[in-house]
């Protein structure tokens, strides 16, 4: 994945890479936001997760051909080609009765979709914890600017910003002592210390992602 900033910031052509899938169309058929777009891979993946049951079936073709035709214009809207006419070529069977053909690509058609599926879901966690990482980054770095300017409300200001459980959460048990550390040391007005533990935070961070 290419690096990129929190909050709809990141470049229009490449959020980061997913297989069967034009990002740069699907950034362009939801408005070029990218905040917006993530969303709606959110909601396509748990959209078509419960489709997956009746595509196994084929008692109802009426029914099976309207699924797919769902799959077919929301594997467009998201930039899915491939995967969108998979599923028009099976809506087509379904409304011509052409149980032949769909025997035929049901089972390879199932697990297309449920590998596009964790293809999107896995790019989606990556992206979360890229875009937790750099809040955290740049939340720390701006600590270490109040700690060496003694600047005691901004001190407090992102201490709290770093206590919240969504910054929290994606954090090794040692950057998590090491915090705890600054927040002691700052309760003491030991500031230099707290900024030499800060460094040693970014230090890490910048190590990891090279």
């Amino acid at each position: 994945m290419n690096g990129n900033e929190a909050g709809g910031k990141q470049p229009m052509a490449v959020l980061f890479n997913i297989p069967e899938i034009d990002i740069a169309k699907g950034l362009a058929m939801t408005g070029g936001r990218p905040e917006f777009y993530l969303q709606i891979l959110k909601q396509y993946c748990k959209d078509a997760e419960n489709r997956l049951p009746f595509i196994e079936k084929t008692d109802d073709l009426h029914l099976f051909a309207t699924h797919m035709h769902a799959l077919k214009g929301a594997s467009a809207s998201i930039g899915a080609g491939g995967m969108s006419a998979r599923a028009a070529e099976m809506e087509k069977a379904g409304k011509e009765g052409n149980i032949a053909l769909i025997n035929e690509k049901q089972a390879a058609f199932y697990t297309e979709l449920t590998r596009l599926i964790g293809d999107i879901r896995a790019a989606l966690e990556s992206q979360e914890k890229e875009s937790a990482d750099n809040s955290f980054l740049r939340l720390i770095t701006d600590l270490k600017k109040a700690l060496e300017a003694e600047n005691i409300a901004s001190i407090e200001k992102f201490l709290n910003e770093l206590e919240k459980e969504n910054i929290r959460k994606n954090l090794e048990s040692s950057t998590i002592d090491s915090l705890d550390k600054i927040s002691d040391d700052v309760l003491m007005s030991e500031y230099e210390s707290a900024g030499i533990t800060v460094q040693e935070i970014i230090d890490s961070f910048i190590k990891k992602g090279n």
